[in-house]
């Protein structure tokens, strides 16, 4: 082309042998392009066009110069042009796709041809793997493939609803609490794994989903089908990515020729001469490859930066091989009754190495190929993705909202929105991408959430009947040791009422456990232990508590006659009073169980 296109060879063609010519040129080309409109322009293009005689032309210049054959070759070269410009656009465009993927699974290979080839099927993509997956414990692995697609999904959250936004600071953390070496974008991934547990790692469980009728051409049919274009498009990224990691490697191994530098630079020199010679290719009617050549188009560019693109591209298609191997997206699987399916579920999907997560079942004539305009169907799910009712409600109030996350994070909701939307879908003719699906909870008055007291709240009672053992003993053995020094009896004689007597012993121990309610109340209040209560109402609890103390002492004092003896067994007698309390907070908890 350069040849064709040289000074050397247009110049006897446009340039007369006489010394006027720059004068006479101006001059026409002043009268042309000044007073010519552009339809007489075009008009005299035509008309030059049409008395354009190629054999004299040639026997002119004295060249073998076929017209069409260079007009032919212009148009290939231009072609291979923008099949450059696409691939280079296309680059760069999965390139950026690339940086939003985990790409770090396979970029400690040993080489690159490891990577390079996946012919072999998963077994050589798993070869491909980093060094340190061969130390890895299966459980490991599995958590770093959990990992990696939370990274996925988030990063399509992104893509396509929008970024998050910031959000607010919280002020009871200073960014001095912050660890300088913990990555933020961990944060959100923890967060998603501990929610979405239980159906990450049934993902590499054989998930399926059972539904029936599975008519060929039926409506419940096309509801599956539609609903399965998710799974449609992931089974298609994982075929891309097989590609990807194919050509990838041979485009790397073709940049890295020795005379690749050399082509790009005469793609390159081509491109220059044509850009300087724009009017010869407008009379050839190649104005088409100039608009090409204006666009922006980076030609032979930095042969390392496409390096760098096919390398990010190609570690993130082995990456993302390398997270899906083990994860089967054949998720729905067709019985044609409801009676078939629950047959299969019972006898043989245990045999076939499956998790069914639910089953949906359509109301739906299995011989109809139209949608009804209402349509009834139901879900029936997994009693082990299934909240029990022993667990909707604790069997101690706490305060807090009644909440729970169940139906989402057991899958419930992903199924009945992606059925929904599938039906949606079918019903409107078009695809149905939002609104999203949202969480409303119920408004609940402000609460103080102390977590401590929730955890003392079964040890305080134990503390608080040990710490009144010692005293309640001293309290019997004072009471018996008058009885058995026959001191009551004397009173009694010298005209001593007996409600007067036991009253006296009450006031009198009353007197002392007070002091240590009040001091008790004051560390409990003031040490931070209940911080949010009442000291009057705790001080007034604990005098209860020493009332009904010291009235079970009285009622343990007339059982004996000897004070020793009567100390040992009160103390014994009052702790084995707490016993069925501890008994029945454990078993209360599992009562309804089975």
């Amino acid at each position: 082309l350069n040849d064709t296109t040289s000074g050397a060879l247009v110049s006897p063609f446009i340039r007369p042998a006489n010394a006027d010519y720059d004068r006479d040129f101006g001059a026409v080309s002043h009268h042309l392009c000044e007073t010519l409109t552009d339809t007489q322009l075009r008009d005299l293009t035509h008309k030059v066009r049409e008395h354009f005689d190629e054999s004299k032309i040639r026997d002119l210049l004295a060249k073998d110069w076929d017209y069409r054959a260079a007009k032919r070759r212009i148009n290939q070269f231009f072609g291979d042009l923008n099949k450059f410009a696409v691939f280079e656009v296309t680059l760069k465009e999965l390139s950026q796709i690339a940086v939003s993927l985990p790409n770090d699974v396979c970029k400690n290979s040993t080489s690159n041809d490891t990577i390079g080839s996946v012919d072999g099927g998963d077994e050589d993509l798993t070869n491909s793997g980093h060094n340190e997956t061969a130390s890895e414990t299966p459980d490991q692995q599995k958590k770093n493939n959990i990992e990696g697609l939370v990274r996925v999904f988030l990063k399509m959250q992104e893509t396509i609803c929008g970024p998050k936004p910031d959000p607010k600071p919280d002020k009871k953390h200073s960014s001095n609490d912050t660890d300088p070496h913990e990555d933020p974008d961990d944060e959100p991934v923890n967060q998603f794994i501990n929610d979405q547990k239980m159906l990450l790692n049934m993902l590499y469980s054989n998930p399926t989903i059972l539904y029936a009728p599975n008519g060929t051409g039926s409506a419940a049919q096309q509801i599956i089908q539609r609903a399965n274009q998710t799974f449609d498009l992931l089974d298609r990224v994982t075929n891309y990515a097989h590609i990807l990691l194919n050509v990838s490697q041979e485009i790397e191994d073709y940049l890295n020729r020795n005379d690749t530098q050399h082509q790009f630079e005469t793609v390159r020199k081509i491109r220059e001469d044509i850009l300087h010679l724009p009017k010869i290719f407008r009379f050839l009617d190649l104005a088409h490859g100039l608009e090409l050549l204006n666009r922006s188009i980076s030609v032979g560019g930095d042969l390392d930066e496409f390096k760098a693109e096919l390398r990010l591209i190609r570690e993130a298609a082995c990456s993302w091989l390398s997270l899906t191997k083990d994860i089967s997206l054949n998720v729905f699987r067709g019985f044609a009754s409801e009676k078939d399916l629950i047959h299969y579920f019972q006898k043989q999907a245990y045999f076939d190495n499956i998790t069914v997560v639910a089953s949906v079942i359509f109301d739906i004539d299995p011989n109809s190929t139209s949608l009804p305009p209402h349509i009834t169907y139901k879900i029936r799910q997994n009693a082990t993705f299934t909240q029990t009712t022993a667990k909707i409600r604790d069997r101690f109030w706490s305060p807090g909202p009644s909440w729970s996350y169940s139906y989402y994070k057991f899958g419930f909701l992903w199924i009945q929105d992606i059925l929904e939307r599938a039906m949606v879908s079918l019903q409107t003719d078009r695809d149905v991408s939002e609104p999203g699906t949202y969480l409303h909870q119920m408004p609940y008055p402000c609460y103080i959430s102390d977590e401590f007291l929730f955890i003392i709240s079964h040890v305080m009672p134990l503390c608080m009947a040990i710490s009144w053992v010692y005293s309640l003993s001293m309290l019997v053995q004072s009471v018996v040791y008058e009885k058995e020094q026959r001191l009551k009896e004397v009173m009694k004689t010298m005209g001593l009422n007996s409600l007067v007597h036991w009253l006296a012993w009450f006031i009198t121990s009353f007197t002392q456990m007070s002091i240590t309610s009040v001091v008790l109340t004051l560390i409990l209040r003031y040490g931070l232990v209940l911080t949010y209560s009442n000291p009057v109402i705790v001080f007034l609890y604990i005098e209860i508590f020493v009332i009904a103390n010291i009235v079970f002492s009285f009622l343990i004092s007339v059982l004996y006659s000897k004070a020793k003896l009567a100390a040992a067994c009160a103390g014994i007698i009052y702790f084995l009073t707490y016993v069925p309390c501890m008994y029945l907070a454990v078993r209360e908890e599992t009562a309804n169980d089975k």
